[in-house]
């Protein structure tokens, strides 16, 4: 009777295996065709990365060639324009000063560098005093007046 038991009981599990193979199948089939497109998810991801880093590296080389490195030279003649520029700047809020006070003004309100006086213009009670070559400068226009005693710096 044991046999017959265990006969019984794995012929049980062999309708059982019988019964579970189509969804077996099935999962499996599910698990191939997911493999499938996680397969084409990936090679798109990947397709993705790469295009990423080579825009990445376009615009990090891109930005890095347009801020040229100077050499002592340039770097020189950089801060020496940007002296030249403070000191023409003091100078005319020296010369907006003596405006406002009524002053005369003379040759020593002139910026260094410009072999030109300044050019002072009347305009009624008005005294416009303009830098000869503000080019110099890196502008094109420097101005000062009795109205507007702020120097202003026009590009």
């Amino acid at each position: 009777m044991a046999s017959q038991d265990s006969k019984a009981r794995r012929h049980e599990d062999m309708q059982k295996l019988l019964a579970e193979e189509p969804q077996r199948r099935r999962v499996s089939d599910d698990l191939a065709r997911h493999g499938e497109k996680t397969g084409k998810s990936e090679k798109v991801q990947i397709v993705f990365v790469i295009l990423s880093c080579i825009f990445i590296t376009l615009q990090i080389t891109g930005s890095l060639s347009t801020g040229a490195v100077l050499n002592s030279v340039q770097i020189i003649e950089q801060e020496q324009r940007r002296i030249s520029l403070e000191s023409c700047v003091q100078k005319f809020w020296e010369i907006a000063e003596v405006l406002q006070n009524n002053g005369t003004l003379n040759d020593s309100y002139n910026c260094a560098g410009s072999n030109l006086p300044n050019v002072i213009t009347r305009i009624g009670s008005d005294i416009i005093v303009n830098h000869p070559q503000p080019q110099l400068l890196g502008y094109s226009k420097i101005v000062v007046s009795k109205s507007n005693p702020v120097p202003e710096l026009i590009r």
